[in-house]
């Protein structure tokens, strides 16, 4: 594990963001609508009306250039280009959202962001947060989810812990924070007396990036000589979920 200290960004000097935003209440309008798929529910969440939040919506489409909502039946449902947008929209509101809280927050209080993959967090950071409390109680810690999915550069945090050896060049300050011991796991009504594997389900991490070289199945069955039909065989299941379907049963 890689515990990883992003750089600030760099300064854009004296850029105008706010020339290339459209009137942000058009966006509130759009993101009310597509989370809630009505034009009248946008509206009673914005306190506005139902119409108002449909010239908001064509003013919108007038900007972009392109549509991003269609009546289907009596609701309303998102075009290819409205998916887009909302895709992108939602966690640039959750940004926002917590910029304000954090600017508003109790005077005197720090905050430490710290991104990191779940499994890591029960199983190792939990467990030490009580002695982080007694060492710094006037920070308040923000503990978010890190999908193996996202780039590096899409990271947002103070802190990152993550897998990977990070000797390649990067902006990044990133200190090694442990080893990881890797090894099957199962529940024990499902573990075979003999070794046999070939006789069990095996379970693969969903969509797990090349660029970690983690471990998967094939390469540890080669490792410890151990051969079953096909090692690429099973359910493929996302993140720390897998471990959650291992515990019940699945394989």
């Amino acid at each position: 594990m890689i515990l990883n200290f992003p750089r600030p960004a760099p300064d854009r000097g004296t850029r105008h963001l706010s020339a290339n935003l459209p009137h942000l209440n058009r966006l509130r309008a759009f993101e009310a609508v597509a989370r809630l798929g009505s034009l009248s529910l946008a509206g009673a969440e914005l306190s506005v009306s139902g119409s108002a939040v449909g010239r908001q919506m064509k003013e919108l489409e007038g900007e972009l250039g392109v549509p991003v909502v269609e009546r289907d039946g009596r609701g309303i449902r998102l075009t290819d280009e409205g998916r887009d947008l909302f895709a992108h929209l939602e966690p640039a509101f959750d940004i926002i959202s917590s910029a304000f809280e954090s600017a508003r927050r109790e005077p005197g209080r720090s905050r430490l962001t710290v991104r990191t993959p779940p499994v890591f967090a029960t199983a190792w950071l939990f467990n030490r947060l009580p002695r982080y409390y007694e060492r710094a109680p006037d920070v308040d810690l923000v503990v978010t989810d890190l999908n193996f999915e996202e780039l590096p550069s899409a990271r947002a945090a103070d802190v990152m812990i993550d897998y990977g050896d990070f000797s390649e060049d990067t902006n990044d300050i990133a200190e090694k924070l442990t080893d990881e011991a890797v090894f099957p796991v199962c529940v024990p009504s499902m573990c075979p007396k003999d070794g046999d594997l070939s006789r069990l389900t095996l379970l693969h991490r969903h969509s797990f990036p090349s660029r970690y070289g983690f471990p998967d199945w094939p390469g540890f069955l080669d490792t410890v000589g151990r051969q079953v039909p096909d090692p690429n065989a099973g359910p493929r299941v996302a993140g720390g979920l897998i471990l959650e379907a291992a515990r019940v049963g699945h394989g």
